[in-house]
């Protein structure tokens, strides 16, 4: 029998369950006879073995009580008071940890340090199962370089190594690297992987696994990806190797895809259309099962993470919940466009939409439209407005510094939210981020960018120069000027800003209790 391994590597934050390797998983071993798929997240067992680190050392007492208290928290009536002081010692000190880490794998990869306790002890856990193949799910820059180190240690123990996700949307050719990996997938990872498990088992040839990328002959392969046209045709995600209470939540909150892809694919600055190779759904009704499903064995709240689910569709998933009668709550990601109504807002709220997520990006109707969102500033109030008005928290999504965006622009937008601060609840912020493989990048000289300069083409990031507007340097100054003020609209600041999972949780078990908090909102600094 041929035994695989999929690993979901870390840093990520230990709030959500890895969807993607619990999706390969299921297909792979409904498709292949005689194979054994185990699936190992690393990630959770780095920190665990963070805590242990930390839990030696009395200057860490504070970040120690405030990690336990996320980890081991099971009572959604905590203090609330208590979770923001936890918070404010927990995820900052963690992302330092991240740093601190990525940079030693990166001097490490260069040759400049040694091997340490970490690296060895996660390679072992992966040795110790005695797999045929391991597979590396890297969605995240911040995994990269630990997986790759992981990848050169199994290939010396002759293990077959394969990588995926969706860090690889973009240049995949370019992240290919033979002494570390012997394969890597692009595209969507089910098919794929599922057909190279048999190619390997069988020993045939790989020219008909899609969407691979190998070397044959010392010549560098390229399958072309191969797209799955009916969703309904894959299981679902198969949890069973997991717990999912041992994630860092009250309750668990599990992820639900509805669709692959993005049905607009315009926004100027974005590749997670990348991702998948083309926009499909699934049928309502897979999804009404899936939930069903998942409700049976105790969990009651989801996190919906299609790339963006449009206003019909939401009507359609509500109706189907509602005519079912599930009782369970969920997150939602949308556009806000005009199709959305107080009456399907209603209908989402009685189904269990508690929590939405907005695309706003900008309040200056010229930037919107350079962006190509397809939205105006007046929807986009009325859509906040009647979403709060059914009883759904708004948390909106804005970037500061989109190229051309001059300050006055970026002052309509915090102007915006200011003036809708009784329907915004959260405000998550961030300098624009210019990416390879979007539009922009690959039409710069529409956007006002005179020359894009390479700050780590491995890990998609550049930094650029513009004609006029802010430059990279001014972006990020706003952004870190105006973070209070966007803090400040969330009645428990980034503690509900970061962590969406508490906050769905909360906005749904203490709604009473969160609606009485008071939000001083702070006047608009000049």
């Amino acid at each position: 029998m041929t035994k695989a391994v999929l690993v979901f590597p870390p840093f990520v934050k230990p709030f959500c369950i890895p969807v993607g390797i619990s999706y390969l998983k299921a297909y792979a071993e409904k498709h292949v006879k005689d194979v054994k798929i185990d699936c190992l997240d690393l990630n959770q067992t780095f920190h665990d073995i963070v805590l242990r680190h930390y839990e030696s050392k009395p200057e860490a007492e504070d970040f120690v009580e405030a990690f336990k208290f996320f980890k081991e928290n099971r009572n959604v009536n905590f203090d609330l008071e208590e979770a923001k002081k936890h918070h404010k010692n927990f995820l900052p000190v963690l992302n330092n940890i991240y740093a601190k880490y990525v940079s030693f794998f990166k001097e490490m990869l260069n040759g400049q340090r040694k091997m340490n306790n970490l690296i060895k002890r996660l390679g072992q856990i992966i040795v110790k199962q005695k797999p045929d193949v391991v597979g590396f799910s890297v969605n995240h820059d911040l995994q990269w370089h630990l997986a790759l180190i992981l990848g050169l240690i199994l290939k010396q123990r002759n293990i077959k190594v394969v990588f995926g996700g969706s860090f690889f949307s973009t240049n995949p050719e370019k992240k290919f690297v033979p002494l570390m990996m012997d394969y890597l997938i692009t595209g969507e990872g089910e098919n794929s992987f599922t057909e190279l498990i048999k190619a390997i088992k069988e020993k045939k040839e790989l020219d008909n696994v899609p969407g691979l990328i190998y070397v044959k002959d010392n010549e560098l392969k390229i399958n072309a990806p191969k797209l799955i046209d009916n969703l309904d045709e894959i299981p679902f995600p198969d949890y069973s190797w997991l717990n999912p209470r041992e994630y860092f939540t009250p309750k668990p909150v599990l992820p639900i895809l509805t669709s692959r892809g993005c049905y607009w694919r315009k926004c100027a600055f974005c590749t997670h259309h990348k991702n998948f190779l083309g926009y499909r759904q699934r049928s309502i009704q897979r999804v009404i099962d899936e939930l069903k499903f998942h409700k049976a064995t105790g969990v009651s709240y989801f996190n919906f993470v299609d790339e963006m689910i449009s206003a019909s569709r939401f009507e359609q998933v509500a109706e189907g919940i509602n005519e079912q009668g599930l009782d369970i709550n969920y997150i939602g990601m949308a556009k806000p466009t005009k199709e959305f109504t107080y009456d399907i807002f209603k209908k989402m709220y009685n189904s269990g939409c508690r929590m939405m997520l907005w695309g706003v990006e900008s309040g200056n109707q010229r930037v919107l439209d350079l962006i190509n969102k397809g939205t105006n500033v007046e929807d986009i109030q009325k859509v906040l407005q009647d979403c709060a008005r059914a009883g759904i928290k708004n948390h909106v999504f804005l970037i500061f510094g989109f190229p051309t965006e001059n300050l006055e622009e970026l002052k309509d937008t915090l102007n915006f939210v200011y003036n809708n601060k009784d329907v915004i609840h959260c405000v998550h912020k961030g300098p624009f981020a210019l990416e390879a493989g979007s539009y922009i990048f690959e039409h710069p000289e529409e956007f006002g960018i005179s020359q894009i300069h390479d700050a780590d083409k491995l890990l998609n990031k550049y930094r650029y120069d513009v004609d006029s507007g802010l430059s990279c340097d001014e972006k990020e100054h706003y952004s870190l000027k105006y973070a209070d003020f966007c803090e400040s609209f969330s009645c428990l600041g980034n503690f509900i800003g970061s962590l969406r999972e508490h906050a769905l949780i909360l906005y749904s078990e203490r709604a009473e209790e969160i609606n009485k908090l008071e939000r001083n909102v702070h006047f608009l600094p000049k």
